[in-house]
């Protein structure tokens, strides 16, 4: 397939949030492994993912002279456009796509309107077209505004990927989508030494991790393990592994980093996780339960351990009774049960917690991998 972007900006400013859009869903195309074309000013001096051939061919002129700077567009599968086919500035682009959708049919056409839709500015649709407005809520008026059926609008929702917005590297990208983490309903991190394991609580977190799962949503943590080159420490890590499949060991997954995993890795997955279960028999300081609070992760700490309190009040955690060196704690009727309680108690805190649900909301449907399977495509196939 080979799709088309059509807006004649002259840069795309990182400030400006239709350049945001537009960048998306270059990638969106290159990502689908089609070919993604850039129609843009004459003058256009900015940057684009690598793949996208630019055609920097736009006038400032009338309609003749931008139909003649657009043939290219004829051996298009569809075409996207922005505020194009809405904003009176940019009249004679529309006027010269239309007798160039007039006389090629099988051009599909979807055309941005990124305004709120006003029925009193009635519009001419242009052919062979598609408008998308960027919520239901409004669709009824842009289908007033340009004189069509609704069933010629459709939604297709503005991404924001966290790879995107934070900036990512690439092997981050690579890691979440190998393993679907932003399709989950609850995601946790923990860094730690591979040697390390008991005295962190390593076990503990695998059957909070499971307890989740049992409770109906989709739980998953990311152990960022390090110092497991050695021949030993290998075995063990796989052994952990096969505990559970909702546990990912990142020197099995990404095993140049056995070693040592990267300190923006670690930033990285934090800032899309949503707790950090700290449950150690021993602690000094803890760092990365301070860079957790950071990222705005709840915080599951371990009561037993008393110094911890130091550092996170009652108020300010989630505490488990996990016994430590120095105190031990019984459970009636199992340990299991009591973890079964904990994972109900904290789904209910993640339920009550406004800014956790629309930040995983954001993450999940939001992102364009979301909006290109489940809006854009569809409209492209």
């Amino acid at each position: 397939m080979k799709i088309g972007i059509y807006h004649p900006f002259t840069h795309l400013p990182d400030n400006y949030s239709l350049s945001y859009v537009v960048v998306e869903q270059m990638m969106m195309i290159l990502e689908e492994g089609w070919e993604c074309h850039f129609w843009t000013h004459k003058n256009f001096k900015g940057t684009v993912p690598e793949g996208v051939i630019i055609h920097a061919v736009l006038p400032s002129g009338e309609k003749e002279e931008i139909k003649k700077a657009i043939t290219g567009v004829c051996e298009m599968d569809a075409v996207l456009t922005h505020d194009v086919a809405y904003i009176d500035s940019y009249k004679h682009h529309a006027e010269a796509i239309r007798e160039i959708a007039e006389a090629n049919p099988k051009i599909k056409w979807l055309h941005w309107v990124h305004s709120a839709p006003k029925p009193s500015e009635k519009k001419r649709a242009l052919p062979n077209s598609v408008y998308i407005g960027m919520n239901y809520t409004d669709l009824m008026l842009l289908a007033e505004q340009f004189q069509i059926p609704v069933a010629k609008c459709r939604v297709v929702y503005n991404a924001r990927s966290p790879d995107v917005f934070w900036g990512w590297h690439e092997e981050t990208k690579q890691f979440v989508d190998k393993h679907g983490l932003l399709d989950v309903d609850i995601l946790f991190y923990y860094p730690f030494d591979t040697g390390r394991f008991t005295a962190k609580g390593g076990e503990n977190i695998i059957a909070f991790t499971d307890a989740l799962n049992k409770n109906g949503v989709v739980a998953k943590t990311v152990m960022i393990n390090a110092a497991a080159n050695h021949v030993d420490r290998r075995k063990w890590v796989d052994g952990w592994s096969k505990l559970s499949e909702n546990v990912i060991f990142t020197s099995i997954s990404m095993p140049q980093w056995e070693v040592v995993c990267p300190s923006w890795f670690i930033r990285e997955i934090g800032s899309i996780s949503d707790g950090l279960p700290l449950f150690s028999r021993s602690e000094g300081c803890s760092l990365i339960m301070l860079e957790a609070g950071l990222m705005g992760n709840i915080l599951m700490l371990n009561e037993d351990f008393r110094p911890i309190l130091e550092f996170a009040d009652m108020d300010e955690a989630i505490y488990f009774k996990l016994s430590s060196d120095r105190q031990t704690t019984t459970y009636n009727p199992s340990k299991e049960a009591y973890l079964d309680d904990m994972a109900k108690r904290f789904i209910a805190e993640v339920k009550s917690n406004k800014a956790v649900r629309f930040r995983r909301k954001v993450l999940k449907r939001f992102n364009r991998k979301w909006i290109w399977e489940q809006q854009l495509k569809p409209l492209l196939s």
